[in-house]
């Protein structure tokens, strides 16, 4: 992002309240509210089926909602027509026009807004500056790569300053590193405008890597919503735990209960964790989760949980080895790029231990929590 003083916030917030969408006997949405800060980045995560794009379409204007309301600044736009909520929607396939060159693209909706032809000239080199593709504009869709089309898409959502920006999975059509170059860009220009973005991805290390708040969907229903942060080291639900990132979640008896701590039974071992969630209670099962970087892995058999390594995993960045327990478990521990694997090679008997704050007691898969 680019440095300097901060821009200031021009973004409008955006409210989302009950809103329920069925497409015939198949509910998609179930009574979500949100709410987004006006120069927020929020990002809508889920697997496929989610309702993540559902809900998108619902704020954009292009699908009706069968009951809840939609504000976005200090308008209620639930009934309002999709050309006149003042967002800007960018999606996947880049949706260019490809008989028009790339002035043209980002010069449409200037067109249908009925600017000044002069101003419009001026806005699509601003536009094209602020994209990077400055002297790109007498060229045609099929010319350009990827990456670039996708830069000719934003530049074309952000051309008439739009308050608030709405992403659809914009970068799942580009490589990896592609991919990774576009998310940086995505959040200088966000930083730079200051204009809200929401932001439908089912990639988990994009929604980490671009987002201030996160909100979690899944069957249509909101699971929950906060920072990476928050998300990623404070899962409400083992649900959230296993879709964030890679998490090892252990079977174990409640013992103690309390309000934000609690003991239980792993195996033989009795252990302190973060209590995630309110209906937690002493004599209940409950998951342990764990994330693979907060092992602690040693030979030896003195440990929190001991087991025997099966499998080394060469990641670049680090090694993930699989242990398993002598309780039954698998469990992934994961160590740093340079770390030594002395006494851990495939057969050794190792000792685990965490930190009981690293850890979580959550409820079953699919219980209230």
């Amino acid at each position: 992002m680019d440095g300097g003083a901060q821009q200031p916030v021009r973004g409008a917030p955006v409210r989302v309240q009950g809103v329920s969408k069925s497409f015939g006997a198949l509910r998609v949405v179930h009574d979500v509210s949100l709410e987004v800060g006006a120069g927020e980045f929020v990002s809508l995560l889920g697997p496929s089926g989610s309702g993540k794009t559902t809900l998108l379409m619902a704020i954009a204007g292009f699908e009706g909602v069968d009951s809840g309301r939609i504000s976005i600044g200090n308008r209620d736009v639930t009934d309002v027509p999709a050309n006149r909520r003042d967002v800007a929607l960018v999606f996947q396939k880049y949706a260019l026009f490809p008989h028009m060159t790339v002035a043209e693209n980002i010069a449409f909706p200037l067109r249908m807004r009925r600017i000044d032809r002069r101003d419009i000239a001026t806005r699509v080199e601003s536009a094209l500056a602020m994209v990077r593709l400055d002297g790109y504009g007498a060229r045609m869709p099929g010319q350009l790569s990827g990456g670039q089309q996708q830069r000719v898409a934003l530049a074309r959502a952000i051309v008439f300053n739009p308050p608030v920006l709405l992403m659809d999975e914009p970068l799942g059509a580009l490589d990896k590193k592609l991919r990774q170059h576009m998310q940086l860009e995505i959040k200088r220009l966000q930083a730079r405008l200051g204009a809200t973005v929401i932001y439908v991805t089912h990639d988990q290390e994009e929604a980490l890597a671009m987002s201030d708040r996160i909100a979690v969907l899944r069957d249509g229903r909101l699971e929950q919503v906060g920072t990476p942060a928050a998300l990623y080291d404070r899962p409400t639900n083992a649900f959230v735990a296993d879709f964030i990132g890679d998490t090892n979640l252990l079977p174990v008896t409640v013992l103690e209960a309390r309000r934000e701590e609690c003991a239980v039974r792993l195996g033989a071992a009795t252990v302190r964790a973060t209590a995630g969630a309110d209906s937690i209670r002493v004599g209940s099962a409950a998951l342990l989760a764990i994330r693979p970087e907060r092992l602690s892995v040693r030979a030896g058999d003195d440990g929190t949980v001991n087991g025997e390594v099966r499998a080394h995993v060469y990641l670049g960045a680090g090694t993930s080895l699989l242990i398993a327990t002598r309780a039954g478990h698998e469990l992934t521990a994961r160590l740093p790029a340079g770390a030594s694997l002395a006494g851990l090679q495939v057969g050794a008997q190792v000792a685990l231990d965490w930190q009981a704050g690293d850890t979580v007691v959550l409820p079953p898969l699919d219980a209230p929590s």
